[in-house]
């Protein structure tokens, strides 16, 4: 769900670019975003995929599947326009039009993707306490949020 309908209740066009977003980080990498788990940090794929972005990394995002049939320039652009659909802000996100024609046209140039919203770490088990790793400026709250039965418990935050 896009930060805006989370915290705000406000739903658009834009929501579910966030969501597309999303889905393709996860397609990618063969991971869920709220279920994922990485042994340095507690944060979610979206915040993963957002650090090796930011590392010049962000091939090691790739499932072990797609190794052998992936063209390299294809799939990181693929990443670049999941990350610049999960941007915080609705308005810094590109529409479907706008996707559809990124995706269809290498031409395109595409603009470096901003902070993803729900930038967050996942506060289950094992966490072991608190951390605003990537949340400077925010404020935010805990939530419990179940999904088929599981229960997790996330930090909402909104950026200031």
């Amino acid at each position: 769900m896009s930060p805006e309908y989370v915290l705000d209740g406000h739903y658009s066009d834009k929501s579910d670019v966030f969501s597309y977003g999303v889905l393709v980080i996860e397609t990618i990498s063969g991971q869920r975003n709220w279920a994922f788990q990485h042994p340095d940090h507690e944060l979610n794929l979206l915040g993963h995929a957002w650090i090796l972005w930011n590392e010049g990394r962000v091939m090691e995002i790739i499932d072990p599947v797609l190794e052998e049939s992936k063209v390299e320039s294809e799939v990181r652009r693929c990443i670049q326009i999941g990350l610049m659909c999960a941007q915080h802000l609705s308005e810094e996100r590109p529409t479907i039009c706008q996707v559809v024609s990124m995706l269809e046209n290498e031409n395109v140039g595409l603009a470096e993707p901003r902070e993803p919203g729900f930038y967050t770490q996942i506060l289950g088990a094992g966490a072991g306490g608190r951390s605003d790793a990537g949340l400077a400026g925010s404020v935010g709250w805990m939530r419990d949020v179940s999904v088929n039965g599981s229960t997790t418990e996330i930090e909402i935050t909104r950026q200031s």
